[in-house]
């Protein structure tokens, strides 16, 4: 299956990262950069298809998508408006990438809804500057806190027991390293636990955004001002 082949240079999704994508067939290239970018601190995946890049934009809440303007034989430019469209971030952000200064590349990205055009080479430190421009957050390296909290998991009527890793007021981490809560990107799971100082109970759902050999992460999606309030009093 496609999603089987996107790349992911993160074992943990550390919510309050700027999540990019980078949407490139040269896989050389785009490891290079990915390397340097997860170095930097921001959360990378690689997607080497169309399919693959569109499957990444709608499960997951992606803030910024580099493009190689042949990407798929330039293909992948005329897709943008559609990627936009479509994304579960409404406001996600692409940088298109050329080889040369065409000023023809040029107008046609723009015209297909690209952010920002750029000509390489550029400096690294250009590019950083303006995915963080770009996201409009505040870009700090570690938003999540490292934990060891037990959870109640309800999945599909079947109620499991995990530890949490690290949690934020936007998500957490469970373990699940025997495989037998075993879940599947985007589904939605109905999570209970005890935080350690408040005591206070926290019941909520989570809908899975990754999942990797040591277990998943979830993003929070009805939790309350008060709910928040718990998560910061209780453990942050």
């Amino acid at each position: 299956m496609a999603a089987e082949r996107v790349k992911n240079f993160n074992d943990e999704k550390p919510f309050g990262k700027i999540s990019v994508v980078i949407a490139d067939d040269q896989s050389m290239k785009a490891r290079i950069m990915g390397d340097y970018l997860k170095i930097s601190g921001f959360i990378i995946t690689i997607a080497n298809s169309i399919d693959e890049m569109r499957r990444v934009l709608d499960l997951e809440k992606v803030d910024v998508v580099i493009m190689n303007y042949h990407f798929k034989n330039g293909r992948g430019i005329t897709d943008i408006k559609n990627a936009k469209n479509k994304s579960k971030n409404a406001k996600v952000k692409f940088i298109v990438i050329a080889s040369n200064n065409d000023e023809h590349a040029k107008e046609i990205s723009y015209k297909n809804q690209c952010d920002i055009f750029l000509i390489n080479p550029f400096p690294w430190a250009q590019l950083i500057h303006d995915i963080k421009k770009l996201s409009k957050q505040e870009y700090r390296k570690a938003e999540r806190m490292k934990c060891h909290i037990a959870f109640k998991v309800t999945k599909e009527n079947q109620i499991f027991e995990s530890i949490a890793t690290d949690i934020s007021i936007d998500g957490v981490f469970l373990l699940d390293t025997d495989k037998l809560i075993n879940p599947a990107v985007g589904l939605d799971i109905f999570l209970e636990c005890t935080l350690p100082r408040s005591k206070e109970l926290l019941k909520c759902y989570g809908k899975v955004v990754r999942v990797t050999d040591k277990g998943f992460a979830l993003q929070f999606h009805n939790l309350s001002d008060y709910d928040k309030r718990k998560i910061k009093t209780g453990v942050l």
